[in-house]
């Protein structure tokens, strides 16, 4: 039976895989229990690791570093490849104030984690450790790290040892500090989600079809384009029209010409509709859209984009209604409907409502590929020439004055910037990025099991010890990184900027890059608002935790 022993206790290539595989295995198993309603799932594979190397498991350092540093690049740049269409476009508008609130609470984490070093005899090292764990962030854990590594040449696995004791009571924390805002501000959650829906969902880009009459003597004898200008910057596609001279159903192109009494069926925008409306005349409220329904020369279908070479096309670039007789009125991405203006850059994956002729909207759907199965194979060319522009941008010395030593992005951070970049515009230099949602999670979750696994084994040794040893103060001053600065942000996002309860629960498990909190904000109402509020702030939280960790480390450790 020596074998069997030795496949757990000599070091090798198969130890290390049987090891990690049972180290994640345990992990998984164990994350699913649920604690006072509340699961940490995969994060209980760093406390596996952790109890296994105190144990005395452990596998080759060398197999260690690789598996830890590969697992964290393919899961920071899975991350970026899902946030990157999206990105840059959540830092407009009203996602704009979000983001400031996301800034300014891992600002005021780091800077409550300085006021600690000079309060305590704590290492920064292994305070920028707690700290990590305090906003649940794994991302920032790695930057600390291989920073501090880096930086001195050697490895402190107090890093790890301050991220696993303040990350369980964080995971409360930040559940508290969204119960306590509700309670503190006096929310009625039944009332609040009564008059959201009640009223429009101005922070989505939801589309409605709306069928309006022309009575507005300007649109008389007028084309799509002279309406266009009557509502300068509103997106809205004209789809068809119903002749009240002939009574026939027409696709609109640009020859089109409108009468008085003519019905115009508008996808839009809700927030645009009564800007549309004004602009044409009125509202069809005697049979709404119902002779669009009835149209039997016209018909709408869904066609899924699969081809690749389609990918960061615009419609317009497409020339529908020139080589098919077609148009598109909406597009579907990801479960968003967009409307389908003219200057729309395609991805591949989304969803096209074609409207036209049965002949030409077949035609049409096969010069889109409309495959399904097309989308299965992965492009992971993409992910690895990701992964190798990434790790160079994150090994890159950026010299900043009045550091002893160059920033670096590291694997994490490097890997994080380039996916986000390659997610949105890799399309429009015909790189293919699309990746089904399961596949993207498949890769994630390999990446971030292999990294907590490795990161655990390696910090087990002497964590108990250390504990002993005033490690459990490391309690206490996580709590504290974790509640000052929500408490802050709650404050300003409530009384300040407004933002209703349900976008802000969800804002708030954003910036602290924490799935259990929203898991809990999801329950508090049936509306997407708190997964808005967490996914317009997720990119940028998870991006300025991973700088502030590597930050702290450069000027208070050099």
């Amino acid at each position: 039976m020596d074998w069997l022993t030795n496949l757990f206790l000599q070091h090798g290539v198969a130890q290390a895989i049987v090891v990690l595989s049972l180290t994640i295995a345990v992990g998984l198993l164990l994350g699913r229990i649920k604690f006072w309603g509340i699961s940490l799932g995969t994060a209980f594979i760093l406390f596996v690791g952790i109890l296994f190397g105190q144990l005395g498991l452990s596998i080759d350092p060398t197999i260690n570093s690789f598996f830890k540093d590969f697992g964290l690049a393919i899961f920071v740049y899975s991350i970026g490849l899902e946030v990157g269409p999206s990105f840059f476009s959540n830092l407009k508008s009203k996602g704009a104030k979000l983001n400031v609130l996301a800034a300014i609470g891992a600002s005021l984490a780091a800077v409550v984690t300085v006021a600690l070093f000079y309060i305590t005899d704590i290492p920064m090292q292994t305070l920028v450790g707690v700290m990590s764990g305090a906003v649940t962030n794994t991302p920032g854990l790695a930057a600390a790290q291989q920073t501090y590594q880096d930086l001195t040449g050697v490895a402190d696995q107090s890093i790890a040892q301050g991220y696993a004791v303040a990350y369980p009571l964080a995971v409360v924390g930040i559940i508290m500090t969204i119960v306590m805002t509700k309670v503190v501000a006096k929310i009625n959650t039944d009332e609040l989600e009564k008059r959201l829906t009640a009223q429009s969902d101005a922070e989505t880009s939801e589309t409605e079809g709306i069928s309006v009459e022309v009575t507005n003597p300007e649109l008389f004898g007028k084309t799509v384009v002279e309406l266009k200008r009557l509502v300068p910057d509103t997106g809205f596609v004209v789809s068809r029209v119903l002749k009240k001279a002939t009574g026939e159903t027409i696709l609109v192109n640009g020859q089109t010409r409108f009468e008085e009494g003519d019905k115009l069926f508008v996808i839009l925008n809700t927030t645009n509709e009564q800007d549309i409306v004004s602009a044409v005349g009125k509202l069809d409220t005697s049979d709404h859209v119902t002779w669009v329904e009835k149209s039997q020369d016209v018909i709408s279908r869904w066609v899924l984009l699969s081809d690749s070479k389609l990918n960061g096309k615009t419609l317009k670039d497409l020339k529908l209604r020139e080589h098919f007789d077609v148009s598109v009125t909406r597009v579907d991405r990801a479960g968003v409907k967009l409307v389908a203006v003219p200057y729309l850059k395609l991805q591949q994956g989304d969803k096209l409502l074609c409207v036209g002729g049965e002949k030409s909207v077949s035609a049409a759907a096969h010069s889109f590929g409309d495959s399904s199965k097309a989308l299965n194979k992965p492009n992971l060319f993409a992910i690895f020439l990701g992964l190798i522009l990434g790790i160079i941008l994150g090994m890159l010395p950026i010299v900043i004055p009045g550091l002893s030593a160059p920033l670096k992005l590291g694997l994490a951070g490097g890997p994080l910037i380039v996916a986000i970049i390659v997610g949105r515009w890799g399309a429009e230099f015909g790189l293919p990025t699309y990746t089904t949602t399961s596949a993207n999670l498949m890769i994630r979750e390999i990446g971030l099991c292999a990294f907590l696994a490795c990161v655990g084994l390696g910090a087990g040794q002497g964590f108990v010890e250390t504990l002993a040893q005033g490690g459990y103060a490391w309690l206490g001053y996580g709590l504290l990184i974790t509640l000052l600065p929500l408490i802050v942000v709650a404050f300003i996002g409530h009384k300040i900027y407004h933002f209703d309860y349900f976008t802000l629960a969800g804002m708030i498990a954003g910036m602290t890059t924490d799935p259990p909190a929203l898991g809990y904000a999801q329950t508090l109402t049936s509306r997407n608002k708190p997964l808005i509020g967490y996914a317009t702030v997720y990119p940028l939280a998870m991006f300025m935790r991973i700088l502030m960790a590597q930050l702290l480390v450069l000027l208070f450790c050099a």
